[in-house]
């Protein structure tokens, strides 16, 4: 099922939305793990922990763990005896913002030992249309005066080389490839943001705490806080590079600009005074 899931989630959409019966008990949040949120229910199994291990590879959330609910409006299957309840069924998202809601929907007959989960979504559909419609590529004056004729040619000469085949969804990503490839090296994005990479060594211990699934308490804990520490010491690396790099480039940002004197003249500089008479004048010489 995870393999499938794994090859599916990959293929572009706006929104990803997983829903189903996974028969796996996630519980409640421990440690560091973003996927699960703070209102879990039960205590977690193996197939619960495989299952957040799924959600952190692949950047999804357990919508059902971010909403808080009294017990008896979290589990949703009961066994045929009616002695033991469990969460097993979940709403799973790349995006949580997109959720309002999910909750399970008690007076509803479904003939079975599960109950329904309700998720309520809020999507604004004019707010998302100009996201979609907005250009991540936008060339300046002087890339399109500069770089134009050579893009095109570059373009002419890589769809004369492009093989057609029978498959019409193939041959329009092999275009939408070659559009990208392009426009990527002849337009160049602006990122903003610091960018800051993991350690090996960070990298490795958040590996054995997600893997880890007989680890005690105390064990994840102890892990938790190194983890954290050592995140925050590569951020603080980051931000100490990306200063110095600003410093040697004489670059005017908000941390560093300082308000120049003409520049504070200029601001403040005094355009024309009213003298005790009423007369209004101009002249440097006569206001002062």
């Amino acid at each position: 099922m995870y393999e499938d899931l794994a090859t599916a989630l990959p293929m572009k959409s706006h929104y990803s939305v997983v829903m189903g019966d996974f028969k796996a008990k996630v519980g409640i949040q421990t440690g560091i793990e973003s996927s699960i949120g703070p209102h879990g229910y039960g205590k977690k199994n193996h197939r619960g922990q495989m299952l957040v291990n799924f959600l952190e590879s692949q950047g999804l959330f357990l919508m059902n763990s971010f909403y808080k609910k009294r017990p008896q409006r979290k589990w949703t299957w009961r066994s045929l005896d009616g002695k033991s309840r469990n969460e097993i069924d979940f709403h799973m998202t790349d995006c949580k913002c997109i959720f309002e809601d999910v909750s399970v929907v008690n007076r509803f007959n479904t003939a079975s030992n599960h109950r329904l989960v309700r998720g309520s979504l809020n999507i604004d559909l004019k707010l998302e249309r100009g996201r979609m419609m907005r250009s991540t590529l936008r060339p300046t004056l002087f890339q399109t005066n500069a770089g134009g004729e050579t893009f095109q040619l570059q373009l002419k000469k890589q769809f004369d080389a492009l093989a057609p085949t029978l498959n019409i969804d193939e041959d329009f990503e092999n275009v939408v490839n070659i559009l990208k490839e392009k426009g990527n090296m002849f337009c160049r994005m602006r990122h903003r943001g610091t960018k800051f990479e993991l350690s090996e060594k960070t990298l490795e211990v958040m590996k054995a705490r997600r893997e880890d699934a007989n680890a005690t308490p105390s064990e994840l804990r102890a892990r938790t806080k190194k983890i954290r520490r050592l995140i925050r010491k590569a951020l603080r690396r980051a931000n100490t590079k990306a200063i110095y790099q600003a410093i040697g480039q004489n670059r005017r940002s908000k941390v560093f600009k300082v308000k120049s004197v003409s520049n504070y003249l200029g601001r403040s500089h005094m355009t024309k005074l009213r003298t005790h008479d009423g007369k209004i004048v101009t002249s440097m010489s006569e206001m002062l």
